[in-house]
């Protein structure tokens, strides 16, 4: 069977579509994850990471998935919370956008991937995952939307980032799972 990958364009953003072995013959309905950074982590030219996936399907320790990956505009912009002193570059501030960038996640992209791929809608079914400043915006984006991403992926999270915890401590979290089944 073949992976499908297509490529689609929203609002200017380039977006990466993982579509499971045999999608375009099944007519099933698929979880979904959002993957940060393009989708680094499914990136069609990692054989490794594809032929992982497709392993752990295959054996039924990871269902198919749909994989969204996500271009960033730029990601120091659009992945913090809050505007800081950029620690790699001194000179520049981390942009603070991340609120804005979530809000497009949760009522611009996921309508709109919903709408156009047979995907399972729900909150249980609907993932959000990165690393570094990808997991700390997937992180972020999941404790203001818990009602849409009811599954959280964080890898090597940016939680370094001057005042996420104090963000988090102030903030009453979903207890994610706990209707999943």
């Amino acid at each position: 069977m073949q992976t499908l990958f297509v490529q689609e364009r929203i609002q200017g953003r380039g977006l990466q579509i993982y579509l499971p072995e045999g999608y375009e013959n099944s007519g099933q309905h698929y979880a979904i994850v959002y993957v940060q950074d393009s989708g680094d982590l499914i990136d069609p030219k990692e054989s490794e990471s594809l032929q992982a996936i497709r392993a752990l399907s295959r054996d039924g320790a990871l269902p198919e998935l749909i994989f969204v990956g996500i271009e960033s505009f730029d990601r120091n912009e659009e992945y913090t919370p809050f505007v800081a002193t950029n620690v790699f570059e001194p000179d520049r501030l981390f942009g603070g956008k991340a609120a804005t960038y979530a809000q497009f996640l949760a009522t611009t992209l996921k309508p709109y991937i919903d709408s156009k791929f047979r995907t399972r809608p729900e909150p249980c079914n609907t993932g959000i995952i990165g690393f570094s400043l990808g997991g700390l915006i997937s992180f972020y984006t999941g404790i203001l939307y818990p009602d849409v991403f009811g599954r959280i992926g964080s890898f090597s999270g940016s939680f370094w980032f001057p005042g996420i915890v104090d963000w988090v401590q102030q903030r009453t979290l979903k207890d994610w799972g706990s209707e999943c089944t």
